[in-house]
Parts: C-alpha cells; structure tokens; sequence
C-alpha cells in the first residue's frame, strides 16, 4: 500500500494507508491525524483521536474515499 497525495484546500497532504485499513495523515512532516473509517447506517464516517476537528477529518476522508475509488476502477 503506497502512500498518495491529496491537495485539500491549498495543502498537499501525504496519506499512507495501512494494512488494518486506516490512514495516517501528513502534512510535510508533521502528522495531522490517523484516520480510521468506521461503517454506521448513514454512511461512511471518518474517526480520529488526533487533534483535528471533525469537520476536517471527514474532508480528508471524503477524499480518501474518492482516490480509492478511482484507484479501484481506473480512470473513466
């Protein structure tokens, strides 16, 4: 599992995903949050115990899910 990068409101963040299917998130090298994604009856919701707010966390996770998603099916 490589890590990637993501540009989320102007700062490029580096995602290294983990084997137990979390993430921990970067900024150069600083860790911003290890992300957990935890399955709920209205979705996808992104967790963390870092110090970031939630608001954030789910805009990483949201983006987390769509470079996934493109990684699963390849370029349309």
């Amino acid at each position: 599992m490589d890590p990637y990068e993501l540009k989320i409101g102007g700062a490029h963040l580096t995602v290294r995903p983990r084997e137990d299917g979390t993430y921990v998130v970067f900024r150069g090298e600083t860790k911003l949050a290890h992300l957990y994604p935890d399955l709920t009856d209205e979705g996808i919701v992104w967790e963390t115990a870092d110090w970031i707010d939630d608001e954030y966390a789910t805009t990483i996770g949201k983006a987390i899910e769509e470079h996934e998603k493109h990684q699963a099916y390849g370029p349309f």
